[in-house]
């Protein structure tokens, strides 16, 4: 099954849609044409990312269904091999894993047991990294529609949820409560800290098609709205800095590389139209919640940041004394007095020196292949842009809160990797194509 591609908004039909291509294309329309994934995979995916907004216990529904879906996927062919992927990638991974083996053997305290079921979580997160690096390198465009339907729908089901419930209109509204009180809302997951970041990313994945298509659709508008009012309800003051630094990476990106003129005015058109509604519909969800003054209250510093911050240095002198590390997962309350709250600190202590080593090389990896996609200023890079914001906001969230298991950080870093080969490849078939050409008549 084929359809049209249109490079100027990205728009096209669902690989279930009821749209057909024609059967018998003509030639200017077979070199516009993709690959669509096959309906049943598709919707496995779509499913499996939708899931990722669920995620109050674990394992969570996604973690159940991505073996299924893992497997589906490769034996179908709808993905790349691994062995197709950055050989600096699956080195990174593969030396990560290796890490975490090794500090297993200083886990105590909580046991084995807990640092194995820690572990096993960390190498999933690492496999879909190479499952959706493989999945968008085969399909391009069409994959990249079914993963962000999916990452939509579960925004829109954790966003929808968190201001039903903050609202009181829910049956057991303290159930999507951090706190007694009902003010932070933390929706469909463990905590506000990762709701609101999930949500982060919702808003940079729709950017792009709303920024390139001509016409204003309204379901990217709706998800970025809805999103905004949940990361203002969750009151994560590292979400909101997460935030910032991703619209100011995607919008500086957009404006200093990219330079894509039309879309640059249509941006500014665009934002000036849609802020102040956005700034009506926030401050109706001030007015009409307890958020207001405890929002002001959490933008200054707390009680337990002196705390946090010391225990961070005390986390220095344990990764001293361990250099192989302490264990997957070992560095939590049971066994410290706190969290040590920075990812970079946590990789260190619990993973040793080769495991933050393996965790940046991987990062930097994604981070690479993404701005060699802004760079080629191709079909991919406001995507690309959008990527390499949100992966930037999670590293600078990373100084206070541990993201190590965040499954919509992985997904990230598999995304723009995954269309950079697909770009790639697709411009080696092309030009391969152009080689095998007859010459015109009369050409020397």
């Amino acid at each position: 099954m084929t359809l049209e591609y249109r490079a100027a908004n990205l728009d096209y039909p669902l690989p279930w849609s009821t749209r057909r291509a024609p059967a018998t294309p003509t030639p200017a329309a077979q070199s516009r044409t993709v690959t669509e994934p096959s309906r049943l995979v598709a919707l496995a995916i779509l499913v499996q990312v939708g899931a990722s907004s669920v995620v109050m216990v674990e394992p969570a529904l996604c973690d159940i269904l991505f073996p299924p879906v893992f497997i589906l996927t490769l034996i179908t062919g709808h993905m790349l091999s691994p062995l197709r992927m950055p050989r600096l990638l699956l080195a990174s991974i593969g030396l990560f894993i290796l890490a975490n083996y090794a500090s297993i053997l200083g886990a105590r305290g909580w046991g084995y047991t807990g640092s194995v079921i820690y572990m096993a979580v960390t190498i999933y997160l690492l496999l879909y990294v190479v499952f959706l690096a493989g999945f968008l390198g085969k399909f391009g465009e069409s994959g990249m529609r079914v993963v962000r339907d999916g990452y939509q729908i579960a925004a829109i089901i954790a966003a929808v949820i968190g201001i039903l419930a903050s609202l009181r209109l829910l049956p057991n509204s303290e159930m999507f409560f951090r706190d007694a009180s009902m003010v932070r809302v933390q929706s469909t997951f463990k905590d506000p800290n990762v709701f609101a970041p999930f949500l982060v990313g919702a808003v940079l994945l729709s950017l792009p098609p709303l920024l390139q298509s001509r016409r204003l659709e309204l379901r990217h508008l709706v998800v970025i709205g809805l999103s905004l009012a949940g990361i203002t309800l969750a009151s994560s003051r590292g979400a909101y800095v997460h935030l910032v630094v991703s619209l100011v990476v995607f919008f500086g990106i957009q404006f200093a590389i990219i330079q894509e003129r039309r879309t640059n005015r249509r941006l500014v058109g665009r934002v000036m139209l849609a802020l102040p509604l956005l700034v009506l519909g926030i401050a109706y969800l001030l007015m009409t919640t307890d958020l207001g003054a405890y929002g002001l209250e959490r933008l200054s510093l707390q009680s337990y940041d002196e705390q946090r911050f010391s225990n961070q240095l005390a986390s220095l002198a344990v990764a001293h004394e361990n250099v192989w590390g302490i264990g997957p997962g070992q560095y939590t309350g049971p066994r410290f007095i706190q969290d040590v709250h920075n990812t970079y600190l946590k990789v260190l202590v619990e993973n040793g020196i080769v495991g933050l080593f393996a965790y940046l090389a991987m990062v930097a990896t994604s981070l690479f292949y993404g701005l060699a996609g802004v760079l080629r200023r191709g079909r991919f890079a406001v995507l690309q842009a959008a990527f390499v914001a949100v992966i930037v906001g999670i590293m600078v969230e990373n100084l206070v809160i541990d993201t190590l298991h965040w499954r919509h950080l992985f997904l990230f870093l598999g995304l723009p990797v995954g269309l950079t080969l697909y770009e790639r490849t697709t411009d080696r078939s092309r030009a391969a194509e152009r080689s095998v050409l007859p010459s015109p008549a009369g050409a020397s």
